[in-house]
């Protein structure tokens, strides 16, 4: 199995849009512990789990927001039978999460990998952009010219 960082990259690469969320702290008895972490996709699919119940469900919901603005957030679900909370559930604790969006990178298209094209790729690799070289000639549109295109 896949560690989850293993499945970020993943996501990533594929450019599937999907938030990270972690406990980052918590009160009382609650079913996971800080540091743990899901990944939740658009559609709603996860890997991971950070305990499932109401409150999984609420923070599936709350990740595709995230997705959708690309602004991360904190939440806290009370995990309390007391009225007026948010889960319904028993377990008595209270979770901070951290969801944040998982960032695909950009892709720049560049037209000819001569000197001007090839100084370009570089430059975008280096700020943290994923590039594809647009050139009929096959000895500037190789990848032994740009093997990271």
């Amino acid at each position: 199995m896949s560690s989850i960082f293993q499945k970020i990259v993943e996501l990533a690469q594929n450019s599937t849009p999907a938030a990270l969320v972690t406990i980052i702290k918590t009160r009382g008895s609650v079913p996971r512990n800080i540091g743990t972490k899901m990944i939740v996709q658009l559609d709603g699919t996860i890997h991971g789990t950070i305990g499932g119940s109401t409150v999984e469900a609420l923070v599936i919901e709350e990740a595709q927001k995230v997705i959708q603005t690309g602004q991360p957030r904190i939440v806290t679900h009370n995990l309390s039978d007391e009225p007026n909370q948010d889960t319904g559930m028993i377990c008595g604790g209270i979770l901070d999460l951290f969801i944040e969006p998982i960032l695909v990178p950009e892709k720049v298209y560049i037209f000819g990998g001569g000197h001007v094209g090839f100084h370009v790729a570089s430059f975008v690799k280096h700020i943290g952009f994923a590039f594809i070289i647009i050139d009929d000639r096959p000895e500037f549109a190789s990848i032994d010219r740009f093997p990271d295109a």
